[in-house]
């Protein structure tokens, strides 16, 4: 009996240990610009591999109200996600925005509004958490994001990121 308990608990504590094996994962993804009056929202799909125990990379795109996103990133854990649910993650990318947006200006003394399309190079900056739910082989995160417009140099540090991805 005492080598069937230990049997029954080795079994369990390497299920347990595994649960946060899977390399692929998949899922929904938003961000939101924190600063007024613009509170641009995007959502999209991303997913993401797990090379190794702590390093990841992912990939995502997302659409606002006027813009595509296209992304990847490569991800940094914290924490062994072996040995916990929680994490705490730190990553850098870089992107492809796509964006359009209406402009008015002066022609012989008429206003004319125009449609204009644009598109820049993105580098990006992210720090967040994440927790993974075994039961249900998925995990959900927050965190804070950081863009770098490469073409006109401007620093936009204000969003907000949210997500949840199902593990394969």
């Amino acid at each position: 009996m005492k080598s069937y308990s230990l049997f029954v608990l080795l079994i369990f504590s390497s299920i347990a240990g595994f649960a946060q094996q899977q390399k692929w994962s998949a899922g929904l993804y938003s961000h939101m610009e924190m600063e007024s009056p613009h509170y641009d929202f995007s959502i999209g799909v991303q997913g993401k591999y797990d090379f190794a125990l702590r390093h990841a990379a992912q990939a995502q795109v997302s659409l606002g109200s006027n813009a595509t996103f296209l992304e990847a990133s490569y991800l940094f854990s914290f924490l062994d996600r072996t040995k916990s649910n929680f994490n705490v993650f730190a990553g850098a990318g870089v992107g492809h925005y796509f964006y359009s947006f209406n402009s008015s200006f002066y022609v012989n003394n008429e206003v004319v509004t125009a449609e204009i399309s644009d598109n820049t190079i993105l580098l990006s900056g992210q720090l967040g958490i994440s927790y993974y739910i075994p039961k249900i082989k998925t995990s959900i995160y927050t965190g804070y994001k950081a863009y770098y417009d490469v073409d006109y140099d401007q620093l936009a540090p204000n969003y907000l990121m949210l997500g949840v991805r199902y593990h394969f």
